[in-house]
């Protein structure tokens, strides 16, 4: 099983695709400072407490700070046959537009 890592400018044409899910592994605090626009909120430490089934005929994009979390989640991901994508350098290599408040995600 591979996983994969995602350039800022590969992100832009996953987000176009209706399948996408951008996931936002930060703190809540972090995401509601800033995060990238159309992304959801669920923490690292809850990620795998979440019901996964619902993404299993998506593409998932996850990210946090540097990158290192999101290419953990993405390969624990990739191994339970869900397509997830780390954002290479995280949050901090994004350069787009930023939004700011609380979207997260139940479940």
């Amino acid at each position: 099983m591979y996983y994969y890592t995602i350039s800022q400018n590969e992100l832009t044409h996953y987000l176009q695709k209706p399948d996408t899910t951008l996931i936002d592994l930060r703190t809540p605090e972090a995401f509601q400072k800033g995060h990238i626009p159309g992304a959801s909120n669920i923490p690292y430490p809850q990620l795998y407490t979440k019901s996964l089934s619902a993404f299993s005929r998506e593409i998932i994009i996850l990210y946090c700070d540097r990158g290192n979390q999101s290419l953990l989640a993405a390969r624990d991901l990739q191994k339970r046959g869900i397509m997830a994508f780390s954002i290479y350098g995280g949050f901090l290599s994004y350069h787009g537009p930023v939004e700011r408040g609380i979207k997260q995600v139940n479940g």
